[in-house]
């Protein structure tokens, strides 16, 4: 949206572009070593120091411009990568022992590997049109005051708890690679009644205080993000299963199901959708993807 009418700013979007990739790239390789403190801070201590920009300029300034959105963005990314290298380099420079696989068929494992790869591929569009494509779409269906008050109570009701889900995520999974044995039922329980308390609080928190971040609390909206926050911690340890003990067929099938129906989600909201329906075929695509994958996580636990 900063871009559409200002095309001489994509040379901005291409260093925005390789300094986010950088991040993350610097982010799988802690990862890869379980360094996931340092992981996660690779790859969100952006926005935090983005927050602490904006919140200086309005301040000082009273208003933010596009061009300090975008001056902010970049130097929090530089900032970020310079930070997390300053704290991690010594132990990158270290090579990493990736073991290889022994005997079975060489023609299997490259096909195997090969369907693997296309289905994470599948699962990475699949996540990326369903974390904004009730944002994108309703621009067309709702009026702007309506718009930018649900992007706002979405985004910060949902913020915190994506990273936390991330970070259960990346450790569960390098662990079980490694041989851990995880009951799927008491971890799902653990997590999903951990998470909850912490929404709670933390939305109680975000209520208390809307009147001085100007936040409209919408209730039937944070029901919504409440069903989300239950599903998205809990899948991560399911995906963090599948993803080190499942195959390729295990998650083909469910994947195009999914990329189906979250067409089917898009077209609808963009020909029929307002801000409660979106929020809510969020939250039940979220829903369905839980069920299935514990499904399959359940095979090999």
């Amino acid at each position: 949206m900063l871009f559409i009418e200002t095309p001489n700013d994509y040379s901005i979007l291409l260093i925005i572009f390789i300094l986010s990739s950088l991040s993350f790239g610097l982010s799988i390789l802690l990862r890869l070593r379980a360094e996931f403190s340092h992981s996660i801070l690779a790859i969100n201590a952006w926005k935090i120091i983005s927050i602490v920009i904006f919140s200086v300029v309005l301040i000082v300034n009273g208003s933010i411009t596009k061009s300090i959105i975008l001056t902010a963005v970049i130097a929090s990314l530089i900032t970020s990568l310079i930070f997390t290298l300053s704290l991690t380099y010594k132990k990158l420079v270290t090579s990493i022992k990736i073991s290889e696989p022994t005997g079975g068929n060489e023609d299997y494992k490259e096909t195997e590997i090969f369907k693997l790869q296309y289905t994470y591929l599948i699962s990475f569009l699949f996540f990326a049109i369903l974390g904004s494509f009730d944002r994108v779409l309703l621009q067309y269906r709702v009026d702007i005051n309506t718009y930018t008050s649900y992007l706002y109570l979405v985004s910060m009701l949902i913020f915190p708890i994506g990273i936390i889900g991330n970070y259960v995520g990346y450790r569960e999974l390098v662990f079980i690679k490694k041989g851990k044995k995880i009951n799927i039922t008491t971890s799902i329980v653990k997590v999903s009644s951990f998470s909850t308390i912490l929404f709670l609080i933390y939305s109680s928190l975000l209520y208390l205080a809307r009147d001085i971040i100007n936040l409209e609390f919408n209730y039937k909206i944070w029901l919504a993000v409440l069903i989300v926050v239950i599903c998205k911690v809990p899948y991560s340890i399911l995906s963090a299963v599948v993803g080190a003990k499942g195959e390729s067929s295990d998650l083909i099938t469910i994947n195009h199901f999914f990329l189906l129906t979250l067409v089917a989600a898009c077209i609808y909201t963009y020909f029929h959708g307002n801000i409660y329906t979106s929020i809510y075929l969020v939250s039940s695509i979220w829903t369905l993807r839980v069920i299935f994958y514990y499904c399959v996580a359940k095979k090999y636990t």
